[in-house]
């Protein structure tokens, strides 16, 4: 079953990638996104991107502009007495393109380990 879904996530890629080569500023993908998983683990997911996004903005985006800059929270961390090189690493792993912005799907995806290469995250996130 998960070299079904694995091949399915491997299209699914292969399709985001085209898209993002193509040669005119037309890009757009259609993915049926319940073929990459079982209907109760994308509920779970959505279930989590709600919740990743509500406690963000509540906790995070003070001023309700959808993100944070790295030095707002580095003053969150400060406030908290999290060490300044503790500090410095997050911030490494949550804006590794120093684009001086962190929103709840860099928060998240930090959470879980999933920005392993962030080049191609953030290369993928700006065309949608």
């Amino acid at each position: 079953m998960s070299e079904k879904y694995d091949s399915r996530l491997s299209k699914f890629l292969q399709c985001i990638e085209v898209s993002r080569d193509s040669p005119n500023n037309r890009k757009f993908v259609a993915v049926k996104l319940t073929s990459l998983g079982s209907s109760s683990l994308l509920q779970r997911m959505t279930t989590f991107a709600n919740d990743a996004h509500r406690i963000f903005t509540s906790c995070f985006d003070k001023d309700g502009k959808g993100y944070m800059t790295r030095d707002e929270f580095a003053n969150i961390c400060q406030d908290l007495s999290i060490s300044s090189t503790d500090v410095i690493e997050a911030v490494k792993a949550l804006d590794p393109q120093e684009m001086n912005t962190i929103d709840h799907i860099d928060m998240s995806m930090a959470a879980f380990g999933i920005i392993s290469e962030p080049v191609e995250y953030y290369q993928l996130s700006h065309h949608f």
